[in-house]
């Protein structure tokens, strides 16, 4: 996921965390190294309504100044799933902690992080930002 964030960020692409954790716990989670690299962080504590309801990834498309249309989200959760597709985005759900039969809600489904790499939504995002 690392590579991944690391090439959104020098590829100038606009990059969100949203997460249903608080904020506290997201800070003591993710390293400030990480966090720098992202223009926006949602936390539970940033909307009324927490995931499933689409409130977290419309206030982060807002803060990106990017139509939720034209976001891709990343999700490991079906809550975070429900929530994405609930707000308009397309969601990729990968299988990292759960099994994929509880992500089928999302767009597409993959294993792990790598696999990223191998979407042709996702290469050609970096394609066309090179």
């Amino acid at each position: 996921m690392v590579d991944l964030i690391d090439k959104l960020y020098q590829s100038y692409i606009k990059i969100a965390i949203v997460s249903a954790s608080n904020r506290e716990r997201l800070m003591n989670t993710v390293s400030e190294e990480i966090r720098s690299k992202f223009d926006c962080i949602i936390s539970g504590d940033d909307t009324r309504e927490g995931k499933p309801h689409p409130d977290p990834y419309l206030t982060a498309s807002r803060k990106l100044g990017v139509d939720i249309r034209n976001c891709v989200v990343i999700e490991n959760a079906p809550l975070g799933i429900t929530s994405a597709k609930r707000a308009g985005a397309y969601c990729i759900g990968i299988s990292s902690t759960m099994d994929k039969k509880y992500l089928q809600e999302a767009d597409e489904v993959i294993g792990k992080f790598t696999d990223l790499f191998e979407l042709s939504l996702i290469k050609y995002i970096l394609e066309k930002t090179i």
